[in-house]
């Protein structure tokens, strides 16, 4: 399909009509790199496809961004060079003028810095930050490659080259995929880990024309493998090689001649940079258990930053970055691994991981334990999973010290009414460990997050189904002669006022119906079988005192109505005040005439 585009255009459909034409589509490759004869039209869309790498989060973005004026001309120049011709561009002049970067972004701006912060350190160049770079790149990019170069172990924690980071730098390849290749042979599979660096540092080596898709598909996946696409690459190679490199079984496959013949010139390239440095090429037995095993621990060992967990919501998230992203189509994979790495993660029309292989979340912590350090990992499934297998992992630890615990399993019964709660193991009630406990029908389940929940000072919110929510707002109050407030539903409110109520051995009657609004037992006695707690309040009985209350009110009104009537009669009337007051007057003093003269008189 290539080669086409340098054959000369079509002669004419009818003799003495106008010549044929030649139609080519290209990307920005045909601005510098390659000159085609007999272009005299050039149509200029003003828009490029390029990678841009982002620090912060880890991800490479293909993103669809306007050229700049300098492209542009690169473009118009592309017509008439072997003849007269004619650039079109489909943007206004002043877009041109006032819209376009005069010159493109260094690829220094868009670039993963790993690598070359890597042979810097190589160089003896310790001072990156004031290094005469001729485009400077952002100090968060330059930070970002030394924090991924410090986990690899290459630089140590004063940003030193390691004696690791050394012979990393001597490798042609990312820093992850030299990792990789280092350590392998402690897995005893630095044969299989060379083979798949190979394949990855070529360009993709299936094909899938459009006339013959349902083909290729079929083709791609007999090489497929059960735990993902870097094994499958793999089998491609070892195919590829006990076929003798035949280009007819290539074609025949939907297989890339071209790229297995540049991957396996890289493999050699691999093995000559580790003969020099005496690792040893070595395989583990291909029917052996561990083969498969060994080879995705290696893996992991240069890969443990490039991890997605698969989340309740059947979509992945990238480990500490928080990233959500998607299984790229074209993987080989017929289900969901619950851990994945992956090659690179792409920005497309969704956030896609490519190359992916499954693993298992225990081998992070042993391969990798200070990345994954869960006192600083942020809160997510990923880090629920990793602390529900250091429970288990410690748990094993335990029982292997202790087998005769193993054997033993501790009932925890809560009360008769609610069923009973069983927990298996005592050790599933430890911190970071989740307890789903189904009650009942029809309270659904109580699902406690943390056994430290229940610990005083705490709050455990326990949601039920029908009743709304049952809230113990302190494990305290659970003790004898505490009050335990339990909200049944919004409308109504059950208060137990000794925590006695809730033993098995006793048995609980509160019923709370429509008719009832606040329901008090205040004696624990009241609980028992034997006496009932009779505390219905039915609507009618409160609508009857409600109406007795509003009748004594009345009567109240009424008699203070008619003292004030009485009292506003008096103040109404002041000519009997007048008229009483010199008749008491006079009685006064009548009565001390009499006096003073039964004295004088005695």
């Amino acid at each position: 399909m290539l080669q086409k585009i340098f054959e000369l255009a079509p002669p004419p459909v009818k003799e003495g009509g106008p010549p044929g034409r030649k139609i080519v589509v290209s990307t920005n490759i045909a601005e510098t790199s390659l000159t085609v004869d007999g272009i005299v039209y050039v149509i200029d869309p003003g828009f490029v496809k390029q990678k841009v790498y982002n620090p912060r989060v880890c991800v490479e973005s293909l993103l669809v961004s306007p050229i700049s004026k300098a492209t542009a001309r690169q473009r118009s120049g592309r017509a008439g060079r072997t003849q007269p011709g004619k650039c079109f561009r489909l943007y206004t002049e002043r877009s041109f003028n006032n819209h376009l970067q005069p010159q493109t972004y260094p690829e220094i701006y868009k670039s993963n810095l790993a690598n070359t912060v890597l042979t810097l350190k190589k160089l003896g160049i310790d001072d990156l930050i004031h290094f005469d770079f001729i485009d400077p790149p952002a100090p968060e990019s330059l930070m970002r490659a030394l924090e991924v170069l410090n986990y690899l172990g290459a630089v140590d924690d004063e940003g030193n080259l390691t004696k690791l980071g050394e012979i990393m730098s001597e490798f042609p390849l990312d820093p992850q995929m030299a990792k990789m290749l280092v350590v392998s042979p402690e897995f005893n599979c630095s044969n299989e880990i060379l083979s798949i660096s190979a394949m990855l540092s070529v360009p993709n080596c299936f094909i899938r024309p459009r006339e013959a898709q349902k083909a290729a598909d079929d083709a791609k996946a007999r090489f497929g493998h059960i735990f993902g696409d870097h094994l499958m690459l793999l089998n491609v190679y070892h195919a590829y090689k006990q076929n003798n490199e035949d280009a007819s079984w290539c074609y025949d496959n939907f297989i890339n001649n071209r790229a297995l013949k540049s991957a396996d010139n890289v493999r050699q390239q691999l093995v000559r940079i580790m003969a020099r440095f005496n690792f040893k090429l070595c395989s583990t037995d291909f029917n052996s258990h561990d083969y498969h095993i060994n080879i995705r621990k290696a893996m992991l060992a240069g890969y443990f930053m490039q991890v997605a967990h698969l989340e309740r919501t059947r979509y992945y998230l990238t480990v500490k970055n928080i990233q959500e992203v998607h299984l790229h189509p074209s993987n080989c994979l017929d289900h969901k691994p619950e851990w994945v790495i992956y090659n690179e993660c792409v920005l497309t029309s969704r956030n896609y991981i490519s190359t992916v292989t499954h693993i298992h979340g225990e081998w992070l912590v042993d391969i990798a334990p200070h990345y994954y350090d869960l006192s600083n990992f942020p809160q997510c499934g990923a880090k629920r999973a990793l602390e529900k297998l250091d429970e288990k992992l410690e748990k094993e630890k335990y029982f292997k010290l202790n087998p005769w615990k193993s054997r033993q399993k501790i009932g925890v019964e809560v009360s008769k009414d609610l069923d009973s709660i069983t927990v298996e193991n005592v050790e599933e009630l430890k911190p970071g460990k989740e307890a789903e406990v189904k009650v009942s029908k029809d309270l659904g389940s109580i699902r406690v997050k943390n056994v430290e929940e229940l610990k005083a000072g705490k709050e455990a919110d326990m949601v039920s189904k029908d009743p709304g929510s049952i809230r113990v707002k302190n494990a305290d109050e659970l003790k004898p002669g505490k009050e335990a407030e339990l909200k049944v539903s919004e409308d109504h409110l059950t208060t137990v006022k000794n925590a006695e109520a809730l033993k098995p051995e006793i048995e609980r009657e509160l019923e709370v119906s429509k008719d009832t609004v606040i329901k008090t037992v205040k004696n624990v006695e009241e609980l028992k079988p034997e006496k009932e707690a009779e505390s219905r309040v039915s609507k009618g009985i409160e609508e009857l005192k409600l109406l007795e209350a509003i009748e004594e009110m009345k009567l109240k009104l009424d008699g203070l109505e008619s003292k004030l009537n009485e009292a506003d009669f008096i103040n109404k009337s002041p000519r009997k005040v007048q008229v009483g007051f010199p008749l008491l007057y006079v009685c006064m003093v009548a009565l001390i005439c009499v006096v003073l003269g039964y004295r004088l008189h005695s």
